[in-house]
């Protein structure tokens, strides 16, 4: 049987194009992709496939906000 391949939190977030900040933000509000917590160590780790796969479920054409919304920034 083959070892699973994991990635580090620092992983997962640039692949998502994140922070590990906001992965952690995620994971205390039970958003993002899911992830693995060692029981002894409590480290965190991400399974690639999983991560992707989450990646591609939330991929998003625009956001909400609309041009005309943005000139109010200026």
């Amino acid at each position: 049987m083959s070892e699973l391949e994991l990635w580090s939190p620092q992983e997962a977030a640039d692949c998502l194009g994140r922070s590990v900040k906001t992965l952690g933000k995620w994971r205390s509000i039970g958003q993002g992709p899911a992830y693995l917590r060692d029981s002894v160590s409590g480290s965190i780790s991400y399974v690639p496939d999983v991560v992707l796969a989450w990646k591609k479920a939330n991929l998003r054409r625009r956001t909400g906000t609309m041009l005309g919304d943005c000139r109010r920034l200026k």
